[in-house]
């Protein structure tokens, strides 16, 4: 996952996020609300999402570069929807493409906040998730 996010995350995906995701892939026994998906076109990966806590700890979409623009992104979503039942994530408000990736999945922006980098960030849900505490107090 590191190698792909190198290659085709466009610097956007921190090291501390890449250490999370790979401490979680290594240890099996925190699986809730926890997913990988991988998409694949002939062989090739044009995308890996990963989901931990249904994205309350880290939610991490990557799009092979020459997939982007064919609605990959929103079809990992989609799924993680899905499968888990919620999903939820945070975006800076600089990072346009994952704006639109979040506004493109069905995703609803319901706060603002200043996130770990003190940039401005939106948080995101699906409709369809349900809300906990962690949302409400993150979203003010």
């Amino acid at each position: 996952m590191q190698q792909f996010a190198k290659r085709h995350g466009d610097g956007r995906i921190t090291r501390g996020a890449l250490r999370l995701a790979e401490a979680a892939l290594a240890d099996s026994s925190s699986s809730k609300g926890n997913q990988l998906l991988l998409m694949s076109d002939q062989g090739d990966i044009a995308g890996v999402s990963l989901v931990l806590g249904y994205g309350e700890i880290a939610a991490i979409v990557i799009v092979h570069s020459e997939y982007r623009g064919r609605r990959v992104a929103p079809q990992l979503i989609s799924r993680h929807v899905a499968d888990l039942g919620a999903y939820t994530c945070n975006v800076a408000v600089h990072n346009t493409p994952s704006l639109k990736m979040c506004f493109r999945a069905g995703l609803t922006a319901v706060g603002l906040f200043t996130g770990p980098t003190g940039v401005p960030t939106l948080r995101f849900i699906h409709p369809g998730s349900f809300v906990t505490s962690t949302n409400l107090n993150q979203s003010g």
